[in-house]
């Protein structure tokens, strides 16, 4: 840990002057430009406002910009023919590794809220131990993340780490398994594969998850029938979407004996509780 801290030290930033045209958007650590955020910024442009942007000195004597790719942008902009070689005062990393410049953008991020997909790759890039675990599972569920629908693709990045983070990592990956050997892609949805989590999590091994399999991709109406199920019951009860969903997925009845057993003990509870509460009000 030592050597660690020591050699952060020497990477300390230094403040410099740096032509623009050096200057390029980390491939690593950066949202997508936001070019909404570029025109107001250039609308009422003040050079005494720029700040300084931070930089990652790369090998071939180009720059990184890890934070500041709007204001940058906007300078250039504004300054019209030229602007590559207009220096502006950075600060500046040099030996960052990519994941550094992952975390260190992550860290100084605090000025335009990333969205829960960027987060989550800047993070997996970073090598931050939830996010990369998630990043590892899904993988190796044969799916992947991404920001748009496609085969395979699961958006809920979110969703996923949640989970990962109440349970655990067997619970997130038969998860995935059940979601998506019970209805392919369609299932790859927040709240499907929150509600699928919650019972697996509930039951555990109590849960067949072949048999979960069979009667969920053969459920009346498919993947909408269930949907419907859990909104009448959202409706009722203004739960979430999620525990909704494990709900109607619970309704299904296709656990084993020892699994209907525990439902039916949990239930039980739940209304002598809701008996001894009552007694108290009265």
């Amino acid at each position: 840990m030592k050597q660690q801290t020591k050699a952060r030290l020497e990477r300390k930033a230094t403040l410099e002057w740096v032509p623009l045209g050096l200057m390029h958007v980390s491939p690593y650590s950066q949202r997508e430009l936001n070019q909404n955020r570029v025109e107001r910024l250039l609308s009422d442009f003040d050079p005494d406002l720029l700040g300084n942007p931070v930089l990652s000195r790369q090998h071939d004597g180009t720059y990184h910009i890890l934070d500041g790719q709007h204001r940058t942008m906007a300078a250039h902009r504004w300054l019209g023919a030229g602007w590559e070689e207009q220096r502006i005062q950075c600060w500046v990393y040099t030996g960052l590794t990519e994941s550094e410049e992952a975390d260190m953008f992550d860290r100084l991020n605090d000025t335009l809220r990333l969205t829960t997909f960027q987060q989550y790759r800047i993070r997996v890039n970073a090598g931050r131990t939830v996010e990369s675990e998630v990043d590892r599972i899904v993988r190796e569920s044969g799916l992947r993340t991404g920001n748009a629908t496609g085969p395979g693709v699961v958006k809920a990045v979110g969703t996923l780490v949640t989970i990962y983070k109440r349970s655990d990592a067997p619970t997130l990956q038969r998860t995935l398994r059940i979601v998506i050997e019970s209805f392919g892609d369609a299932g790859l949805q927040g709240p499907i594969i929150d509600g699928i989590s919650l019972v697996c999590q509930r039951y555990n091994s109590a849960l067949n998850d072949d048999r979960a399999i069979q009667r969920l991709s053969t459920v009346s109406g498919g993947l909408s029938g269930l949907q419907n199920q859990a909104e009448r019951f959202r409706q009722r009860t203004g739960l979430s979407r999620g525990q909704c969903i494990a709900a109607a997925v619970g309704n299904q009845a296709f656990c084993t004996h020892e699994c209907r057993a525990a439902r039916i003990r949990r239930v039980d509870r739940e209304r002598k509780q809701r008996e001894r509460d009552g007694a108290r009000g009265r």
